[in-house]
């Protein structure tokens, strides 16, 4: 199995390499757009968005994974999933623009925002179909591709956005801004596609229905899944006001940017796990294993730090406006490490067929949610001033409860006791680190990150966290990833 290990890891960096290029210009719009939109745009902005990713869930109806599993079974039905797929999507894109307009005219949403969602709403009919090329791409394990055309995009929203935002432009050309990216994404994705396979729109109702049929598990557990990374949101919206709301979309974007290591990592690992469940369950089991072990290895230093910098990072990034986004994104910061292990088991479980088990927890994640959030974000609000923090502290309580769930359903023998003693080693560190750091926390920030980072990496290396073969593997995937951008040396004349 070193095969399948050295292209996970490929596979892991290439993606990385991709995701820190698209973190970073995340983080200049970041920036940028508080500052330029204000607390109440900011919170325009995250409604309309919040709202199109729950109709765009509808639309998609569970294909993306489908489609992602069963390329990666039989890479040779390429061309007719994707074609099925991209034709059903548009058919239920016309009923979900339909409905979702006469809801908000209905509940009297102010014109402004109807406005920003219109214009969302062209930029989910790119997205739709480019998460249909991104399905099969992940599927055929083609992680390059998708590397180029998110970094495309990215640098047109940031670049271009920044340039708007310079230029006196508002809200309405942000989002404006996503159909044109959205749009180059797609045509970056179908280019390579179709070199492969070639691509064409088909639809037969026996397809379509049997596709609309094996979709409706994924279905449930999306809707589960985007209601409840969503109901924060919707809930602040509903008890207190835009600005509470722009209080918590600027630290739920600083959140949202740091969750690019367990995305790539399952962008690398889902389509494996998927072949492995049909040919070699005991070594699935070992991968799934390593796998909790490294999530776990990268969301502690991570999720512990910052929860000591996040005021000083929030003001410094988006100014005093924003002081209240601080201690948010540190009650946020405990929430990522069960989130990255979080995704894991969620999609360990959908990988092996076992979508059904994840969709329950789902459910249950998000009634637990919504009852915390009405129970403490009036709390917060009345003691604090500020209701959004008990909406990031219901987050982590329902993020810890699906992680011992999910745990416990885990195949038998999948984690040991050696996992267990991994993760004492791990926490360990990560608590010496929090010490260092909190220590240093009056000093310019810059030093307090780079002496936790120091402590937590000298430590994980004496108690020798990670086996020696991993090391080696880690070590070699780096130096084929520089290799590839590396000049050749001149040759010798003479």
């Amino acid at each position: 199995m070193n095969s399948t290990n050295n292209t996970i890891a490929k596979n892991i960096f290439v993606l990385m390499g991709s995701q820190v290029t698209t973190w970073t210009l995340t983080l200049l719009l970041t920036v940028f757009l508080p500052r330029y939109l204000g607390a109440a745009g900011i919170g325009k902005l995250q409604f309309a968005t919040s709202l199109w990713l729950l109709v765009g869930m509808m639309i998609s109806f569970g294909t993306g994974t489908l489609l992602t599993k069963e390329i990666a079974r039989m890479p040779e039905r390429t061309s007719e999933l994707f074609g099925t797929v991209v034709v059903v999507r548009i058919v239920l894109f016309g009923a979900g623009y339909a409905l979702t307009i006469m809801l908000l005219r209905y509940l009297a949403y102010p014109p402004e925002t109807i406005t920003v969602v219109g214009i969302i709403v062209a930029a989910n009919l790119m997205e739709q179909f480019a998460t249909a090329c991104q399905s099969s791409l992940q599927g055929l394990e083609r992680m390059s591709i998708l590397s180029v055309a998110n970094i495309v995009g990215k640098s047109i929203d940031t670049v271009v956005g920044i340039l708007l935002l310079l230029a006196g432009w508002g809200i309405y050309a942000i989002a404006g801004l996503l159909i044109v990216s959205t749009t180059v994404r797609l045509l970056i994705q179908l280019r390579f596609l179709t070199k492969s396979y070639p691509l064409h729109l088909s639809f037969r109702v026996d397809t379509a229905l049997r596709m609309l049929r094996s979709g409706l598990p994924y279905l449930m557990s999306s809707i589960f899944l985007v209601g409840y990374l969503q109901m924060n949101v919707l809930i602040i919206s509903f008890l207190l006001n835009e600005e509470a709301i722009g209080w918590y979309s600027a630290a739920d974007r600083l959140f949202n940017t740091l969750l690019f290591i367990p995305t790539i990592f399952m962008m690398a690992v889902f389509p494996v796990f998927s072949r492995l469940k049909v040919s070699d369950t005991a070594y699935l089991h070992r991968l799934m294993g390593k796998s909790f072990d490294s999530l776990l290895l990268l969301g502690v230093p991570i999720g512990l730090g910052m929860m000591i910098v996040a005021g000083p990072i929030v003001t410094f990034l988006f100014g005093q406006d924003f002081v209240n986004s601080g201690p948010i994104l540190g009650v946020m910061g405990v929430a990522l490490i069960f989130m990255y292990l979080n995704v894991l088991l969620g999609q360990f479980m959908i990988s092996t067929d076992r979508q059904n088990t994840w969709t329950v927890i789902m459910a249950v994640a998000t009634v637990i949610l919504i009852g915390l959030d009405i129970t403490l974000i009036p709390w917060f609000h009345t003691r604090w001033g500020n209701g959004a923090i008990g909406a990031a502290s219901a987050y982590g309580l329902t993020e810890f409860g699906m992680v011992v769930t999910g745990v416990l359903l885990l195949p038998k023998g999948t984690l040991t006791w050696t996992n267990g003693w991994t993760a004492a080693r791990i926490f360990g560190a990560g608590f010496v680190m929090v010490g260092v750091a909190w220590w240093l926390s009056d000093q310019w920030i810059v030093v307090p990150i780079l002496a936790g980072a120091v402590v937590y990496s000298v430590l994980i290396l004496l108690m020798q966290v990670v086996p020696k073969e991993d090391l080696q593997m880690i070590i070699a995937a780096v130096q084929n990833f520089f290799n590839r951008y590396r000049r050749p040396a001149p040759e010798a004349v003479g």
